[in-house]
């Protein structure tokens, strides 16, 4: 557990140092703004889009709005360099990669706090819906020197809407009996402003037990009783049931699981001048999984378990402009626990970290400590520069580094002897952080100004990677995991864009990747070299028509029964909606997969074919 006194210790310490320094500084309440061409999360603060020599992807409001798609996975699978791994439709585990990283090395952020999970280390996003997403970012680019552990393929960063006078009534029907149903409102009164949400879908599902039904609540208050003052409090609960219809060969007809997740955090910023601010965060994140699958019975097997996370953190950042350095600089403490009969009950893991960066001109730097309670201390060094040569040309060369720290099931899991030669499998707590450095070199072109085209190309190696073999350990009593892997990447990730009026335009983005797993020289599972996505939406603030083609290249595998290799042939998507407001009352209209496509993301768990909605918005005054 916890052992508070010596965390508070080392809290104050760092507290110390991070105010006598003022070289080092802050701002960590990542704040939502609207519009393509600035950032937050790259840099950890406000920055143009334009002068970032970060690789980072935005999914604006509009692009949101124009969509129409139900969870969060639906709307990533647009951005360059982004792979979605999903088990099926709604309540499915659904995970990221960027780059060809694994999912457990992708830090998936909401309003800049964490949700990966500390037993397994990925994010599960199927339990994220879209019901109050109003933008999201994406950054390619190692980033561990401002976020610490997981973010060793990028980071995703999820912007939940902020209070605002509003109110708004929801509902969507689609195929497969899919209803939703979304109440909303806020209001800014003096000093206090909060809104709040309450959303419902349910869904019958496309496959035998695959139903699934979810309630989720938002809650923001916000007490501003100055303009450089501002404490906030954002809830968000989910509560979901569904079926778990297992793959297509070994199907389970009568399993279920529940799902629980709070997210709670405390903010506060304060601007003392136009050079000078404060701000931090307390959060916590918690997270139940209760499965059952009664048909287990048969094989002597438990029927079902129950898994409990609490990811526990404070945050505190300081940001300082002297002269021409816009400096950054903030520490953190967390403690990730989990309550699992497969880590022997419940385990825990500490980590404190001090960061900083600077901005000088056209160049970034930065670098973090982190000290794990387990896996020990790493330090993440970055580097970025960007310079415009003209107006309408840009060059970028950056070099960042990251580490993740293995999860609580790699350190502490068990698993009886009822797989593998009858052997179990065991953690194992002398497992070191994998650890990941990556170059990349940008070109941005404008040859006018309603025409953006970039190009980046990246290069990086990821090393000490635990392997997911499982071989045995030293003693040769148990199958553990240990650090013996190792893989480079290398790609070319294009995008362009050409803006028609202010809410049309035409966008298409590519990828080439080749992520080698060095011991095989064989191209990383699910990872493919090609996927491109090419969109048109077209028409104004009051109506719209988007239609999105995606198309993913063939992606190798080997089979877990076989070991032989195998592959998912490639297959391409075309989405379209519609959408039209009369005044206070909305119609949209939409169609996924138009081509009624049959196409796996893994092997054995078939996604949906045709998916028809029709919504029905009406705002509030």
């Amino acid at each position: 557990m916890l052992n508070v006194k010596c965390l508070m210790s080392n809290v104050g310490k760092l507290i110390l140092i991070l105010f006598l320094f003022p070289s080092v500084s802050y701002a960590i309440e990542i704040p939502t703004y609207i519009g393509t061409e600035v950032v937050v999360t790259a840099s950890r603060r406000l920055e143009l889009k334009s002068l970032s020599p970060w690789a980072t992807s935005v999914i604006s409001e509009r692009d949101v709005a124009t969509s129409d798609v139900l969870t969060v996975p639906e709307i990533l699978e647009s951005v360059p360099g982004v792979d979605m791994i999903s088990y099926g439709y709604l309540g499915d585990i659904s995970s990221i990669r960027i780059r060809g990283s694994s999912s457990q090395q992708v830090l998936v952020l909401v309003d800049g706090q964490r949700i990966n999970s500390p037993l397994f280390g990925g994010a599960n996003l199927s339990t994220l819906m879209m019901d109050d997403v109003v933008r999201i970012e994406v950054v390619r680019t190692p980033l561990s020197v401002l976020y610490g552990s997981d973010a060793v393929g990028g980071v995703v960063n999820i912007i939940t809407r902020t209070p605002s006078k509003m109110g708004n009534i929801l509902f969507r029907s689609s195929s497969y009996n899919t209803q939703k149903f979304r109440w909303a409102y806020g209001d800014q009164n003096g000093l206090l402003s909060y809104f709040v949400s309450i959303n419902q879908i349910s869904s019958d599902g496309f496959r035998t037990n695959s139903s699934f039904s979810s309630f989720n609540n938002d809650v923001t208050l916000v007490w501003d009783p100055t303009n450089k003052a501002r404490i906030s409090l954002d809830s968000t609960f989910f509560n979901g049931d569904k079926r778990v219809p297992g793959s297509a060969t070994f199907p389970s007809p009568n399993a279920s699981q529940k799902d629980v997740r709070s997210l709670i955090g405390v903010a506060a910023r304060l601007k003392v001048n136009d050079r000078f601010g404060l701000s931090g965060r307390i959060y916590q994140d918690y997270e139940k999984n209760a499965y059952n699958d009664p048909d287990l019975a048969a094989w002597g097997l438990a029927t079902g378990y129950e898994n409990l996370t609490y990811v526990r953190g404070i945050e505190l950042q300081k940001n300082l402009i002297i002269g021409q350095n816009n400096i950054i600089g903030g520490i953190e403490a967390r403690q990730d626990e989990g309550v699992s009969s497969s880590i022997g009950g419940s385990r825990s893991i500490n980590n404190i970290a001090i960061y900083g960066q600077d901005t000088y001109g056209p160049v970034e730097f930065g670098i973090r400590g982190d000290m794990h309670s387990v896996s020990g201390s790493s330090l993440s060094p970055r580097m970025g520069v960007k310079q415009w040569i003209n107006p309408a040309f840009a060059m970028s060369l950056t070099y960042a580094t990251a580490f993740r720290t293995p999860n609580l099931n790699e350190l502490f899991g068990y698993y009886p002897p009822s797989w593998a030669g009858g052997l179990p499998y065991a953690g194992n707590t002398s497992l070191q952080p994998e650890r990941g450095q990556m170059v990349d070199l940008g070109m941005e072109f404008h040859p006018c100004p309603t025409i953006i085209s970039q190009l980046t190309l990246f290069f990086g190696e990821t090393s000490d990677l635990i392997t997911t073999s499982w071989p045995l350990n030293a003693a040769g009593t148990a199958y553990s995991p240990v650090n013996i892997d190792r893989s480079t990447k290398q790609g070319i990730e294009l995008e362009m864009e050409k803006k028609i009026s202010e809410f049309s335009k035409v966008a298409f983005n590519g990828t080439y990747q080749k992520v080698v797993d060095n011991s095989t020289g064989l191209q990383l599972d699910y990872v493919p070299e090609n996927k491109a996505n090419l969109s048109v939406n077209i028409g104004e603030k009051d109506q719209w028509l988007n239609v999105a083609v995606r198309y993913v290249g063939e992606r190798n595998y080997t089979d877990f029964l076989t070991a032989s290799r195998m592959a998912l042939p490639a297959y391409a998507l075309l989405d379209v909606f519609a959408g039209k407001d009369f005044g206070a009352l909305g119609f949209s209209f939409g169609v996924e997969n138009l081509a009624d496509t049959q196409y796996f993301e893994i092997a054995d768990y078939p996604m949906p074919g045709r998916r028809v909605s029709f919504g029905l918005n009406y705002d509030i005054k």
